[in-house]
């Protein structure tokens, strides 16, 4: 959670692939959006085509008569490990191809999975977040929604978002929340963790069945900010590491593959919290070692940049994020060497109104600590919400952050891409080109791109995988 937030808030591959093929047979077609009509939209949508709603995008039809156009389906119909990439309209000069995607993405804000969002919205929203050209996504799958009666699952509010991301390409990072009210009892709030031995099975069980129902979730976060009395009332290390104890062998015993995320640790402001390393000090000794995969973290920059680099290395005088001891990273790697950090949130509180310059800088700084070894995904909050955080606004509209950080995330792509295809124009309009030279069983991102000389524009990412 970054500072200041309301505490209150809670918060399947691409198309189907086409029948099995005779050993050794392959050939990828990969869909690119159709040409877009002068208010950015596209003329018709296939079932589950995100077309309409990337092209819609503010960004996506740019001023400068720049445009690209976004990826959005894959298909395998015949014979070599070979592609054929098609785009839409006069502005698509070709395709660059990686193997590795950046390991940035969006944390959502706002409810992804809520009931007040259509599917439409929810599939618009995920769309942006291809369109700005992230390839992970971590949002909420509440407990306290998913058994609001002991053993009986309602899997709506999850449903509504894990499936559609998946379904694009996405990577999902899952926090699993939050009690239902016959855990909290006469507690008002939701942001009470379990007390007991059976409601930490409860929750381990939960956590589990959710794993086994969506078993492509990259990762799962045991909780959100345990450490902060906002999210869970009387903060308590030892209680925390017994329910991510539980977890991890529920979740383990159905999806050895998924990762868990212990610790999901915040700053808390003065008096509402125990403070990161000694919550972490106070997980070890209360038995945490193997019951989490990664540690996962939240360092923001505040509204008056005071949590910068600095004080990210001293804070409250209690040791800091990732300094010299005390700090978190050295606990974590005097107890469990090799294990790493990943930051599911970080921010700018400033983000909206005044400070978008701060996004290469964050992001920066958190690929220096990826470069180093240690260092795990990251994941920007927000894309969408009413406060300052985030990219675009309630209504979709981006801030003045959007365009700097969809260029920092291009860049950052482009210098992985190990291949470049010039597009060729056809008598349709379209362009298309032959990727040749892929590998069999290897995933890839493409992007088409347009350049005038002077300036290139990338459209959204989407993720293949060629056959064996």
């Amino acid at each position: 959670m970054r500072r200041g937030s309301d505490p209150r808030a809670t918060t399947g591959g691409a198309r189907g692939w086409r029948d099995a093929l005779a050993p050794g047979l392959l050939l990828l077609v990969v869909v690119v959006a159709f040409a877009a009509r002068e208010d950015g939209g596209s003329d018709d949508r296939p079932d589950r085509s995100i077309s309409r709603y990337q092209l819609a995008l503010p960004s996506a039809k740019l001023s400068d008569g720049l445009t690209t156009y976004p990826v959005t389906s894959v298909e395998r119909t015949a014979a070599t490990a070979n592609a054929t990439v098609v785009a839409g309209g006069p502005a698509a000069r070709g395709f660059v191809v990686s193997d590795e995607m950046p390991s940035i993405g969006i944390a959502a804000g706002g409810g992804l999975g809520s009931p007040a969002l259509s599917t439409e919205r929810v599939r618009r929203e995920l769309a942006g977040y291809l369109a700005l050209g992230v390839g992970h996504v971590r949002a909420d799958a509440p407990w306290a929604q998913i058994e609001r009666t002991p053993g009986v699952y309602d899997w709506s509010w999850p449903d509504r978002w894990i499936p559609e991301a998946h379904a694009l390409g996405l990577d999902v990072v899952v926090t699993f929340a939050y009690s239902p009210p016959w855990v909290t009892g006469a507690a008002a709030s939701d942001k009470v963790g379990p007390a007991t031995a059976e409601e930490r099975d409860a929750y381990a069980a939960a956590a589990a069945a959710l794993v086994r129902r969506y078993p492509y979730v990259t990762a799962i976060e045991i909780w959100n900010e345990p450490n902060h009395a906002g999210f869970w009332a009387a903060p308590d290390p030892a209680a925390y590491a017994d329910v991510l104890r539980r977890a991890h062998a529920a979740i383990k015993a159905v999806a050895p593959g998924v990762q868990i995320l212990g610790g999901v640790l915040a700053l808390p402001p003065p008096g509402e919290g125990v403070m990161p390393v000694p919550f972490l000090e106070g997980m070890y000794a209360a038995g945490a070692h193997g019951t989490f995969d990664a540690l996962a973290v939240h360092p923001y920059i505040g509204n008056d940049e005071s949590i910068y680099w600095e004080s990210w290395n001293a804070f409250d005088g209690s040791g800091s994020w990732f300094g010299p001891a005390p700090s978190v990273l050295a606990v974590l790697q005097a107890n469990e060497p090799g294990k790493r950090i990943w930051f599911t949130e970080t921010g700018d509180a400033a983000l909206a109104a005044t400070s978008p310059a701060t996004v290469p800088k964050i992001l920066d700084k958190l690929r220096e600590y990826q470069s180093a070894g240690w260092g795990g995904p990251i994941f920007w909050y927000a894309w969408r919400s009413i406060d300052s955080y985030s990219f675009v606004d309630e209504n979709m509209s981006p801030r003045p952050a959007y365009a700097v950080f969809r260029d920092y995330i291009a860049s950052v792509f482009a210098g992985a891409a190990d291949r470049t295809f010039d597009a060729r124009a056809g008598a349709d309009g379209a362009y298309s080109a032959a990727l040749t030279g892929l590998e069999p069983g290897t995933t890839y991102w493409v992007r088409a791109y347009a350049s005038d000389g002077s300036r290139t524009r990338y459209g959204g990412v989407w993720r293949f995988t060629t056959a064996h």
